[in-house]
């Protein structure tokens, strides 16, 4: 569902709290990872009021804790639109302040900043925060706060906005970048970036595997797997070795020290749009120095 601006929003917001005052809702509290896992879609706390939200997208709640909503990478402020990080606050805020939410705490202990990973619904319709803020075009998904089996819904939420230029989608800044066309890289190092390409080849080495999206050492991506988040990836099916000659988007933090390159720290970073030709060309190879 995507929540709608000015006064339609302010009416759903109230039609909202007055539901959440009728008739409030209770749920078990979950103990176990497993739990939480199951829980995508449904909180598994009690529903606690909002007193303000951050330009962060964080939750201030009236029991005084902070809340970073899990799965969302918030919109920030850009040079064609300064304004753009005010603004999804301001939705947000005016979705869930002086409403109810229910959570899924999905961390045992706060971050540095005081603050608790969840995932935040409004009550007592259940309807997940970070798929409207993804839907809105007021955040990206976040796949390093969010387990894999959840990704699901918010990238389709996320492909949807982008196809309809919502939000942070109509600006240039957020534009994804496809390795076909040469991309300037330098011009989003340190950021985070959707990268989409045809995988040239996969080099695995002991300490790392390489995964380039092209053969051009300067201009094309190579996608980086360490050894430790291998692990990760095989078990949950992706093997990096597998996607030679597939055609993928990759999110992540754009590096260029040493060429273009992006760390991959969790499966959910990589979506398969489209499979391998069957011409034999691609395949992995052992690596000797490097990409």
């Amino acid at each position: 569902m995507l929540f709608s601006t000015g006064a339609a929003n302010e009416k759903l917001r109230t039609a909202l709290f007055a539901a959440a005052l009728l008739a409030p809702i209770s749920f078990a509290t979950a103990q176990t990872s497993q739990a939480r896992q199951e829980t995508c879609d449904r909180p598994v706390g009690e529903p606690v009021d909002v007193t303000d939200v951050t330009v962060h997208l964080e939750l201030k709640l009236a029991d005084k804790r902070l809340i970073r909503i899990a799965g969302i990478e918030p919109a920030r402020a850009t040079k064609t639109d300064p304004r753009l990080a005010e603004k999804a606050r301001a939705d947000l805020a005016l979705w869930t302040v002086g409403a109810q939410v229910a959570l899924t705490a999905l961390d045992p202990a706060t971050d540095r900043w005081g603050r608790e990973r969840a995932r935040a619904f409004l009550a007592p319709e259940q309807l997940s925060l970070a798929n409207a803020l993804i839907e809105a075009g007021w955040a990206r998904v976040d796949p390093l706060s969010e387990a894999g089996p959840c990704l699901k819904p918010l990238l389709q939420a996320e492909a949807g906005a982008r196809a309809a230029r919502h939000g942070l989608w109509a600006d240039p800044a957020y534009a994804p970048l496809d390795q076909a066309q040469d991309p300037d890289f330098s011009g989003v190092a340190g950021r985070v970036a959707l990268v989409s390409g045809v995988v040239a080849n996969v080099n695995a080495g002991r300490a790392r595997t390489f995964i380039n999206l092209g053969k051009s050492r300067q201009k094309s991506l190579t996608l980086t797997v360490s050894a430790r988040n291998l692990r990760t990836f095989t078990a949950a099916g992706l093997d990096p070795k597998s996607l030679a000659g597939k055609t993928i988007q990759a999110r992540g933090l754009i590096d260029t020290r040493f060429g273009p390159r992006m760390e991959l720290h969790v499966p959910g970073a990589v979506e398969i749009l489209k499979d391998a030709a069957s011409d034999g060309w691609h395949r992995a190879v052992p690596a000797k120095s490097g990409p």
